[in-house]
Formats: structure tokens, C-alpha cells, sequence
């Protein structure tokens, strides 16, 4: 299946005018007079703190900062609800989050105050808490008792100033992100009292916040913060907080659950203690020791009686083979609604969420470039502020950063005695002597002793497991790369024992597994699945000898895996001693994830099944990618290699709608390159055109070029009709990505020749045959398929041609060729692509049909960026259609997640990092003012007010801030200040809204911002993006004013231009002027 990327939003100017034809003035024009409304203030937003409030131009906006502050803090005390643990007693218990969420700080201090290092520090006392079921959990009569101590006088030492605690500190820099909290700079920041010392003798964390020098210097000099404004600032970064815990204690997408703790956890006292103060301060973790000794088994029962409420992100790095399959991952975990966020919103994501990343055997990694790995974990460390990384390795990683070192090194000799003793099945108490050579032989190994427990039990005590190891395992050692036999191999002769003992199934069974780098699930085992006999019996035989885990999933499902060491064993040993049984298990386990792709894609075609096909993908990704790696390892094995080649091209629609372009064509490309050197044409070239197809959608040149190259060896290789039907196909998506349209049509078109011609073919066999063949039928849905992209992409370069009529027969006829699973993907490019057909030709009507239908795909089907694409363009068909022209079936749902996704593409386009690109501008502020127009002109403008300002702080202040300081080039305020004129205008639609449903008017006020507004936005605004026909339509469509038209509105406003005097009366229906 090729899903083909249209780029599906009209074609607006290219680049902005030019900014020296913006008068520096601009956005601070003098006072003119409009007779209805005189007072007039500059249109640009004028924040009083550039990180906080987002207009202050009237008294109403910091009352919506405060109301949306408390509605949020409600909604946190809901979600909290389930985070609470209640007595029968008067005083409720509080989880740690809960806790910290109620005194307003992160979890990290709120953990600082419990220790006797803060009581010392400060002089006053620690933080009491209640131990209930092995959790910690907090009183709020002590969380409101501590609270009223720290904010009463602290102790001094000879009446000077007490100094501040090292945990406030630390919590100050991570609660301002190391920021002047005023104006956002992070140059020489510094901690400053609200209350000055002399007056309150308190450090209360709420009665500090951090200010750069030159605003402290400045405020010293001429008091220019009062009291209640710098309250103001502290209350938005408290809330700013609290915000965060509440996004913490809702549920997050894992990558894969973190594995279930042991129940008897003996030993390493020191290490567990000093890895959860590490947990619970915030500090990245670096834990070694050698293979098999615990590292992963600490660090699980830290994470979970830490309790730190950071949503774990947990990446077994063995199942992933580069570093960018691993940002992949962490893309589409860190997504909303299943789609991936980009590689560039990564770091803000994950310090959203205060993410814990946990990169597990870092050393059992088989990827292709362990130093590119180190490299990019540090660059992820560098770009996060808040977000906590643990990884567990055998050797120290020296370019990965780490706040903390734990080595975890062999169990003493008593807690191994523990451990061999609690998790052994056989009754009676073990005699000391008994025990005492085994202990001996394991060394304090936690991995060995596990196996000796099993070894114990099957052989019926310590001296007949110790007598049998012997016996087997001192023969031979099993682990690659090992030469002589020592103390150290102790596990792997516990290994060697174990696996004689198997049964021939057990044995199969753990090669499989073994094989399976993201396990399998159990129910999958219980059919017909893998043709093994008896495969539940061998599974509970694997768990007798403690080979595999079981992880729970979700509801009643689990999967199993092999742990890491024994996994290099198995395989090693499975090659080694049974080479025949072990590669018919290879086919039985690549055919057994053949049939499972082929049914997901034959039988969940249907639109509606593609979300839970997206899932499925997921949870069996490292096991589908391990079989192009079998493939490639065996490429004598032909059955193996068609199959591999079957399972990635069906993966296409994993990696275009999660939007994970980059590493999809790396996967196309190995599969390309292993089709292609085997001879098997047809399926190159398919792979070749979703590698391109991929490429042009991560806009990728060096991907591109490398698809291109196959295809060139490709096309030297055949005559086939169809196969140069794709590659013609290559050529033209690469001419579409440089703009070329004249030879990207030419390129269509010689492929729909193409696959017509062979369409025929398949036809005439069909006429002479009608019994039919059931592959000849797939065929044909492929075919049908290749003929609907190349329409698509003949339609989109007609359309850049400016030849819209024959563009709109094009696509439609793509439409009437699409096929299977590819429809839920390709229809709603197809359909949007449509509606800007019939906008460029006048049919306004017919193109925002078109749109609606199209931004229903994508909203079901969750396809970022062309949702809002589509939205946008709706809002601006919307303005040229009659009145009568209903959207009740405009689901706010949609409306809601599109805002979401236009806001997540805005602050890709928008980033404070990077030079702005001024065409991606554009299409962001078209989309900007198209989706406010849709939104409003449908009645529901109150969700306006929050994306607005959310967009605004958390993207246009920074750069603003940049500029004034003269870090960005002048040039780029432009688009800042149309985007600000869009944010101005969408939130002072909420607020007419808001006004309407309360009061059943709106306020003069209100309307004479908006007029105001539009008055001085800039000409491009105004026309191009076609503000003053939308406020004219808003004024008159949705909320009933008489006696204006957009012709009439452009003449006020140009008098308004001219400095002549002009009156504009405006009636309501049913209310008042």
C-alpha cells in the first residue's frame, strides 16, 4: 500500500512583503478618533510581565487569567480524586503529588522537607509523614501546620539573615526554568524575597521567586515592582506548577509497561535508599554492574517506592537497533491521540510531562552506532530542563550526563542466603553447611541465584543442584566470546544446567521468545499460533526454571518475554546444538507474524478499524522490525525474505499517520536494498516508492536522493510496464518536493499510462479465467491503488499549475480507485484537495463540503497537521457562503483537537531556537486566522480564549523578548505581529461569547477592542487573510449587528487610514448599539 502525502492547503504567497514596507510605528499608531469609540489603544498585546498575563490592556484579562487559573486548579483537585488515599479520621491522606500539588511546590521538595538535612538547615523541623501499606502518604493538618512554620519567622544566627536552604533553591530554579520570572531572561538570575527578610524573617518558598539582575538592580533602584505584582508573577509560576502535577497525575501513553517488582527484594539496603533519594530529588541516574546482578530489578522497586509521580517512559534499548528508531519511540509515546509529536517538540514535551526516561541495558544494545546513541541522549539531556534519565549499563557511559552514580555490585553473603532460601519451593529449613558451597559457587550473583532457586527445587536440594552443575555445565560454556571456564561463568553454567534439563518444547518455545524482541502476547501461545505442541505447558515449564517474565498489558492481557542474558544464550546454544529445529522455529515465527500483518490489513481495512491497526503495529514494532533482520541475516531463505518484505511495506501506514516519516524510509530503504539484491523487482520498486513517498513527507533531500539512487539501479534492471510506472511515480513526488509541477504532471502521467496498461492485463486474465485467482484479485486492489496516487499527484500538480478544473477531474477519479486501507489515509487528502479545487473556481459552497468531510477523516483517523489544514481553509470558505449555510454537525470535539494540533504545529514552525521560515509562517497564520474564523462564526468562540492565550505565552513572548533584545533578526516581527492580531482577535471573541451567553449582549467595549483591532492590524491581515470580511460576517452572521457589510467596514476603516472623521452605527437585533 503507498500512501502518498498531499500537501493539502491552498497556495497563499509565498514570502511576506517586505519588512522595511512595515512604518516602525506601526504598532504603536497614534490616537485617532472613531466617534463611537474613542478610547483607542495600541493593538499589540502589552503584557505587564512578558511570562505571565497576556493582555493587559483592560481590567477584564487579568480576572480571565485568575478565573482559568482556578478552573484549572479544579480540574487538578478532580483528577486528584483518584490520587488520594482518605481515613475514616478527620485528617485526610494525601498521595506525594497530591501533597505537593496542595502547598503549591514540586515533588522533589515536598521530599527535600522530610529530611532531617532540611530541619538542620533551616533551624525548624522536618516534614512528618504517614507510612500506610508501604506507601508514604502526607496529612493535610501537617501539610497546613508545616506550612504556617515556614512562613512564620526562621531561626538567625546573630541577627543576621538566615541562609536559604539548598532544596529551595534548587526548587526556585526548576519552578522558573531559570528564568527572570519578569522578563524571562537567563542571564545573571538570582533569588529575591517578595517580602523583603527584614519584614516577614521567612524563606517560605512562596515568599521567593527568581529575577535577573538587571530587573533586581532596576526594582532596588526605583521600586518599580510593587508587592502585589511581584505576588502576581509568583502566582503564576505556582500555578504553572501545580498545572504540572495535575498532567502527571493524569494517565500518560508508556512505551511498555515498567516490569512488575519482585516480592521479596533482599539486599542492597544502601543502593535502594540512595537511588530513591536520587528518584525523588529529580537527579538523573547513571546505575552499573555486570550483566545478571539486579541493576534492572533496583531500579524497578525505586521507581515504585519513590513514588515521585513522573509518568516512567521506560525503553528497552535492546529492541531497538538506532538511536533515531529510540526517538521514534519516545515521538509517539510523548503524541497526542496516537500521533507522534516532531523531533523538534521532543524536549518541551517531555519537560511538560517531568518525564522520568528509563533506558534499560544500554549494553545488550544491537544498535548499528552506540556512539550516535551516547550523542543523542546528551543532546536530549542538554535541551530538557526538568526531566529526569536513568539508565542502567554494565560499563560506565561517560558522554551521557548523570547527577548520580550507583554501582550495584554482588549481594552479601546473608542476603544471598535470604534470597536462595525465600524464593525455593522446597519445605524444611536448608542447613547453613548445606547451602554454603552453592552460596559460594554463585557469588552474590542476583541472576545465578534465581537459577539456582529453580536448580534447588528440580534436583531436590543444594548439593544435588551444585553435584549436577558440575556434571553439565563444567563441559562447555555457552556464551559467545567466552574461552576458559572461571568463577565468574557461574551463570552461565546455572544456564547450561537449566537448559539441559528442558524439554524439547520448552526449548522451542524459548527460542521463540528468544527470537521476539517485544515478547509475545500469552493468549497468542494458547492457539494454533506457532504449531507448537503444548506451548502453554512449555511456558509453565520456562517459569519454573525462571526464565521468562510476564508483563501485564491491559485488562486481563500479558505478554512474556526472555530475559536478556538468557536470550544470547538460547540463541547462541539453539544455533550451536540444533540448527535444524532452530530455523524451522525462525519460519514458523516470521510466517506466524506474516499472517498476523496480512489479516490486520485484509480484515481491518475499514476507515473506522484503522486506530486499533495503528496499536497493534505498535505493540509488535521491535518484533516486526526483527524479522527484516532475520531476513537480511538468511537472504538464501526466500520464503523468509517475501515475507519481511510483505510485513514493512504494510507498516506504510504506521509511519505516514503517526507522522515518523524519517525513520519509515530508513525502514523502506533496507527493505528496498535487500529486495532489490535478490531479484525481486516488483516488490523493490513498491518498497522504493514508500521510501520516497516518506521521504517527501519528513522533507527529507539525503532520503530522497538515496530512494532515487535505488531507482535508478532499478530501472536499468527491467522493461517492466508497472515497475516503471513506479519509478515514474519516484521521479515526480521528488519533482513535487523542488517545486518542478511541469515535470511532476509529466511524471503522473506516464505512470497512470502505466498501471492502466497493466490494470488491462489483469482484466483480460480476469475475462479468459473467471474463476479468478485470488492473488490476481489482491493485485488488482494494489493496482487500483498506484492509479489513485498518480491521479492524486497529476491533481496536485494541475492544481499548483493553476489548471483547477483539471485537477478537480483528477482527484475525483483518484477517489473512485482507491482500494482497502488505503482509503482511510489517501480520502481525506483527496477530498481536501477537491475543496480547494472548487474555493479556486468560485464554488465556495461545494468546497467547504469538501473540507468538513475531509477534516472528519482526519480528526477519526488522527492525522496531525491536516486536520488544522483543513479546518483553515473551511473558515475561510465559510466567509463566501450564503448565511443559511449550517455546520451543526461540526463536533467540538474536532473543533478542540484541532486547535490542539494547529497549536503543536505553530510552536514547530515558531520555534525560539531556530530563524523563522517565512513561507512555514504563512501557512501558520493562514491556518490561524482560517481556524478562528470557523470557530466563531459557528457559535463557539469561548474555546478561543485559552488556545489563544496558551499560543501567546508559550510562543509568542519568547521571540518578542528575542527581538527586543536584539537576538533575532528585525525582519522577523512581522509574522509575530500577525499572528498577535489573530491571538487579540480570537480572545476577544471569547469574551463576546462569554458576554453573550451570560448577559444575553455584548459589551460596546468589547466590540469597539475588535474594531480597534482591525483598524490597526496591517493591510496583509486585513486582505490577504481577509480579517475585515470575516468581523464583518461575525458582526452581522453570528451575532445579529445591522448596518454593516464588508464594503461598508473596509470604507470605515479606510477613512480611519486617511485621519477622516467617520461614524459607524451599529444595531443588534434585539439589543442595544
Amino acid at each position: 500500500m503507498l500512501i502518498v502525502p498531499h500537501h493539502n492547503y491552498s497556495h497563499p504567497p509565498k514570502h511576506f512583503p517586505e519588512a522595511n514596507a512595515i512604518k516602525a510605528d506601526d504598532s504603536l499608531l497614534a490616537l485617532r478618533q472613531i466617534t463611537c469609540y474613542p478610547e483607542m489603544r495600541p493593538y499589540f498585546f502589552a503584557p505587564l510581565f512578558s511570562n505571565s498575563i497576556f493582555a493587559a490592556n483592560s481590567c477584564s484579562q487579568p480576572q480571565t487569567i485568575k478565573r482559568k487559573n482556578r478552573e484549572q486548579r479544579q480540574r487538578g483537585t478532580d483528577w486528584m480524586q483518584s490520587d488520594m488515599a482518605r481515613t475514616s479520621g478527620e485528617n485526610n491522606l494525601l498521595s506525594p503529588l497530591a501533597a505537593a500539588h496542595h502547598l503549591g511546590i514540586t515533588s522533589e521538595l515536598l521530599f527535600q522537607y522530610t529530611k532531617k538535612s532540611f530541619a538542620k538547615a533551616s533551624g525548624l523541623r522536618a516534614l512528618g509523614t504517614v507510612e500506610r501499606s508501604g506507601t508514604t502518604q502526607f496529612s493535610i493538618s501537617e501539610l497546613d501546620a508545616f506550612d504556617a512554620l515556614l512562613a512564620g519567622p526562621w531561626p538567625s544566627i546573630d541577627a543576621r539573615r538566615a541562609p536559604i536552604p539548598k532544596a529551595i533553591l534548587d526548587h526556585l530554579r526548576a519552578e522558573s526554568l531559570n528564568q527572570c520570572a519578569r522578563c524571562g531572561s537567563g542571564i545573571g538570575v538570582d533569588t529575591a524575597h517578595i517580602r523583603s527578610w527584614a519584614e516577614s524573617r521567612s524563606h517560605h518558598h512562596a515568599n521567593l521567586i527568581r529575577l535577573c539582575s538587571a530587573c533586581h538592580r532596576e526594582h532596588d533602584a526605583q521600586h518599580s515592582l510593587s508587592t502585589q505584582e511581584l505576588i502576581f508573577l509568583k502566582n503564576f509560576l505556582i500555578e504553572r506548577t501545580r498545572a504540572n502535577l495535575t498532567a502527571r497525575m493524569k494517565p500518560a501513553r508508556r512505551l511498555r509497561s515498567i516490569p512488575r517488582p519482585a516480592t521479596n527484594f533482599i539486599g542492597r539496603e544502601n543502593e535502594f535508599l540512595s537511588l530513591i533519594d536520587a528518584l525523588r530529588s529529580g537527579r538523573s541516574v547513571m546505575i552499573t554492574g555486570v550483566g545478571g546482578i539486579g541493576k534492572t530489578e533496583l531500579l524497578v522497586q525505586a521507581l515504585h517506592g519513590s513514588q515521585t509521580g513522573r509518568p516512567v517512559f521506560w525503553i528497552d534499548v535492546e529492541q531497538y537497533h538506532s538511536a533515531g528508531d529510540i526517538l521514534a519511540a519516545l515521538q509517539t509515546a510523548l503524541g497526542n491521540d496516537s500521533i507522534a509529536c516532531s523531533e523538534a517538540d521532543l524536549p518541551a514535551r517531555l519537560d511538560a510531562f517531568q518525564a522520568c526516561v528509563v533506558f534499560d541495558g544500554i549494553e545488550r544494545a544491537t544498535l548499528e552506532d552506540i556512539d550516535e546513541f551516547e550523542d543523542t541522549i546528551a543532546a536530549l539531556y542538554s535541551a530538557t530542563a526538568t526531566t529526569q534519565f536513568v539508565a542502567t549499563s554494565q560499563v560506565v557511559l561517560h558522554k551521557l550526563s548523570a547527577d548520580a552514580r550507583i554501582k550495584v555490585g554482588r549481594l552479601d553473603e546473608r542476603s544471598s542466603r535470604r534470597l536462595l532460601e525465600s524464593r525455593s519451593s522446597g519445605e524444611g529449613s536448608i542447613g547453613q553447611r548445606d547451602l554454603s558451597p552453592l552460596l559460594e559457587f554463585c557469588e552474590g550473583h542476583a541472576l545465578t541465584l534465581r537459577l539456582a532457586t529453580a536448580l534447588m527445587d528440580h534436583y531436590a536440594g543444594p548439593s544435588a543442584a551444585l553435584r549436577a552443575i558440575n556434571a553439565k555445565g563444567v563441559t562447555a560454556v555457552s556464551l559467545p566470546g567466552r574461552k576458559k571456564q572461571s568463577r565468574t561463568t557461574s551463570l552461565e553454567l546455572c544456564l547450561q544446567t537449566a537448559y539441559e534439563a528442558l524439554s524439547v518444547e520448552g526449548r522451542q518455545l524459548l527460542w521463540t521468545l528468544s527470537e521476539s524482541p517485544a515478547g509475545l502476547f500469552i493468549h497468542y501461545l494458547e492457539g494454533e499460533w506457532l504449531k507448537l505442541p503444548n506451548p502453554i505447558e512449555a511456558l509453565a515449564e520456562l517459569r519454573r526454571w525462571q526464565l521468562v517474565d510476564l508483563l501485564p498489558f491491559h485488562d486481563d492481557l500479558s505478554r512474556t518475554h526472555v530475559l536478556s542474558p538468557v536470550r544470547m544464550f538460547a540463541i547462541e546454544r539453539a544455533r550451536r546444538d540444533d540448527c535444524v529445529r532452530y530455523e524451522a522455529m525462525l519460519d514458523r515465527l516470521v510466517h506466524a507474524h506474516g499472517m498476523m500483518v496480512a489479516v490486520l490489513e485484509l480484515e481491518y481495512e475499514d476507515p473506522n478499524d484503522t486506530p486499533y491497526v495503528l496499536q497493534r503495529y505498535g505493540n509488535e514494532l521491535p518484533n516486526l522490525l526483527h524479522i527484516l533482520d532475520l531476513a537480511r541475516a538468511n537472504q538464501t531463505n526466500t520464503q523468509m525474505l517475501l515475507t519481511a518484505v510483505s510485513v514493512v511495506r504494510s507498516l506504510m501506514r504506521y509511519f505516514f499517520v503517526l507522522r515518523l516519516p524519517e525513520q519509515g524510509a530508513r525502514v523502506m530503504h533496507d527493505a528496498a536494498e535487500l529486495a532489490l539484491s535478490a531479484g525481486y523487482l516488483e516488490r523493490a520498486s513498491g518498497l522504493i516508492l514508500q521510501l520516497i513517498a516518506l521521504a517527501d513527507r519528513a522533507d527529507s533531500a539525503d532520503l530522497v536522493k538515496a530512494g532515487l539512487t535505488l531507482a535508478d539501479r532499478l530501472e536499468r534492471l527491467t522493461e517492466d510496464s508497472e515497475i516503471l510506472a513506479d519509478i515514474a511515480m519516484c521521479h515526480g513526488i521528488a519533482a513535487r518536493g523542488t517545486g518542478d509541477h511541469a515535470a511532476a504532471e509529466s511524471y503522473a502521467r506516464k505512470a497512470v499510462e502505466g498501471y492502466r496498461a497493466r490494470l488491462r492485463v489483469s482484466i483480460d486474465r480476469q475475462s479468459s479465467d473467471p474463476r479468478g485467482d485470488c492473488v490476481e484479485s489482491f493485485d488488482r486492489q494494489d493496482l487500483h491503488n498506484d492509479i489513485s496516487n498518480a491521479l492524486g499527484l497529476l491533481g496536485f500538480s494541475l492544481l499548483s499549475l493553476g489548471r483547477y478544473e483539471e485537477a478537480a477531474k483528477a482527484y475525483r477519479h483518484s477517489l473512485q480507485h482507491e482500494r482497502g486501507a488505503s482509503v482511510a489515509v489517501n480520502r481525506g487528502q483527496t477530498l481536501h484537495q477537491i475543496g480547494n479545487c472548487e474555493s479556486h473556481l468560485g464554488h465556495f459552497r461545494e468546497a467547504a463540503a469538501y473540507y468538513l468531510k475531509a477534516a472528519k477523516i482526519f480528526h477519526f483517523i488522527g492525522m496531525e497537521e491536516y486536520l488544522s489544514n483543513a479546518l483553515g481553509e473551511l473558515g475561510y470558505a465559510l466567509l463566501d457562503v450564503e448565511a443559511d449555510h449550517h455546520l451543526e454537525d461540526l463536533d467540538p470535539d474536532l473543533i478542540e483537537q484541532a486547535l490542539v494540533d494547529l497549536t503543536r504545529d505553530a510552536k514547530r514552525v515558531l520555534d525560539s531556537a531556530q530563524p523563522l521560515d517565512h513561507s512555514q509562517c504563512v501557512r501558520i497564520i493562514r491556518k490561524l486566522f482560517g481556524s478562528i474564523a470557523v470557530v466563531s462564526l459557528t457559535g463557539k468562540g469561548q474555546i478561543l480564549d485559552e488556545f489563544c492565550i496558551s499560543l501567546y505565552n508559550d510562543v509568542l513572548v519568547v521571540l518578542r523578548s528575542q527581538i527586543s533584545n536584539g537576538d533575532r533578526n528585525q525582519e522577523e516581527e512581522f509574522p509575530l505581529l500577525m499572528i498577535n492580531t489573530a491571538l487579540r482577535l480570537g480572545c476577544l471573541v471569547a469574551e463576546a461569547e462569554k458576554t453573550l451567553e451570560e448577559c444575553k449582549n455584548i459589551s460596546e467595549g468589547t466590540i469597539g477592542e475588535m474594531l480597534q483591532t482591525v483598524c490597526y492590524a496591517h493591510d496583509w491581515a486585513r486582505n490577504a487573510m481577509r480579517v475585515i470580511d470575516w468581523f464583518a460576517e461575525l458582526l452581522t452572521r453570528r451575532w445579529g449587528y445591522q448596518g454593516v457589510s464588508p464594503a461598508r467596514l473596509r470604507e470605515f476603516i479606510e477613512n480611519f487610514d486617511d485621519d477622516i472623521i467617520d461614524y459607524l452605527d451599529l444595531t443588534r437585533k434585539g439589543g442595544t448599539g
